[in-house]
């Protein structure tokens, strides 16, 4: 981090106190994958927004996770959580899992284990992630 402006630091810490963390959480996070601080505040207070307000991760737990804020927000978080959240009302799918390791699984895993097998079931939840998947390819 010695590379960083001190504002820089100063700016991100300020953003992760506003969210709740304490400077234990905050220099956890940072210990574990210094390289997250170089994260766009934009994207750091939409990725905070979405893990905290919405899903009600605790601070506590994103320090201990930090490689959550590696992944794309729109492009990998939002959609799976959006697809275990329709498996989970239609009481589909298999065992609970963490949506930490349904996040972090990888992409041809996550289709075979939570889309191809309920394609029939909910078809357009399968239609609309392979297509955003090949957008992604192009």
């Amino acid at each position: 981090m010695s590379s960083i402006k001190q504002s820089t630091v100063d700016m991100k810490w300020g953003i992760l106190r506003s969210f709740g963390w304490s400077d234990v959480d905050i220099l956890n996070r940072f210990r574990n994958l210094p390289y997250t601080i170089k994260m766009s505040e934009a994207k750091m207070r939409k990725t905070l927004d979405f893990f905290m307000n919405e899903l009600g991760y605790n601070p506590a737990y994103l320090a201990s996770h930090p490689n959550l804020f590696t992944v794309s927000l729109e492009g990998r978080l939002k959609p799976r959580y959006e697809v275990m959240k329709i498996l989970n009302e239609n009481n589909l799918g298999k065992r609970k899992l963490s949506l930490y390791y349904v996040f972090c699984f990888p992409e041809p895993k996550f289709v075979k284990d939570y889309l191809l097998p309920y394609k029939d079931e909910i078809p357009y939840v399968y239609e609309s992630c392979i297509k955003r998947h090949l957008q992604i390819e192009d």
